[in-house]
């Protein structure tokens, strides 16, 4: 399935890349996300993660229903993943 292409979201064009040793996890904006589970891209705008995995994600900035266009820092990837498959990180209070 073919999402509407990179950058359909708001991010431009390499926006993705980071600097030559830039590895500051927290320049990304938008919402922490965990993955629910593994999924694998199927289409060249997709992106693969797995159970467990960090992602963030605009959610006030998505164009696809059921998509989201996300980052995972693990890979320093951009794609789509379905929207049920990614959740906020559970917060417990002291």
């Amino acid at each position: 399935m073919v999402h509407g292409g990179l950058g359909s979201a708001g991010y431009g064009p390499g926006q993705h890349h980071l600097g030559p040793g830039n590895s500051d996890d927290l320049r990304f904006h938008g919402s922490e996300l965990v993955m629910l589970y593994d999924y694998k891209a199927q289409a060249p705008d997709d992106l693969s993660v797995r159970r467990g995995d960090w992602i963030y994600a605009d959610l006030n900035n998505q164009t696809v229903d059921g998509w989201l266009w996300a980052y995972a820092p693990k890979t320093r990837k951009y794609g789509f993943i379905p929207r049920a498959y990614a959740r906020p990180p559970a917060m417990t209070s002291l």
